[in-house]
């Protein structure tokens, strides 16, 4: 990704970006559990969650699929960056999900991916 932009957001400024998609992300899919609109079996991985959702819903508000902090911070992402940003935002999810939703999926947010690719 460092290839394609003119000014790249920090480390730090992507790690909160992505922390606030993630932690929605876990809120609706515990509520979703809670109210048995998906089954438990169904978190299993991301892939699974298709069996009973749109699994999309739980990382990208529909009405509006991007956030302030992303237009204000990521603007300049090309195509392949968005790509990758949300590549990132759905293996993270992915992780904690296969690991039966233990702990807080903010434990899957590692730096050293997030210095690699952005």
């Amino acid at each position: 990704m460092k290839k394609n932009h003119h000014e790249m957001p920090s480390i730090e400024t992507l790690k909160c970006i992505l922390t606030t998609r993630l932690i929605l992300a876990e809120k609706l899919i515990k509520s979703d559990l809670d109210n048995s609109f998906i089954r438990i079996e169904d978190t299993a991985s991301f892939n699974s969650l298709h069996e009973s959702t749109d699994p999309n819903c739980y990382i990208s508000d529909y009405e509006e699929t991007t956030s302030n902090l992303e237009k204000e911070h990521l603007s300049s992402y090309s195509t392949e960056d968005w790509i990758e940003y949300w590549e990132t935002l759905i293996e993270i999810m992915d992780a904690w999900l296969k690991g039966g939703m233990n702990g807080n999926i903010l434990d899957h947010l590692d730096d050293d991916i997030l210095i690699e690719r952005f």
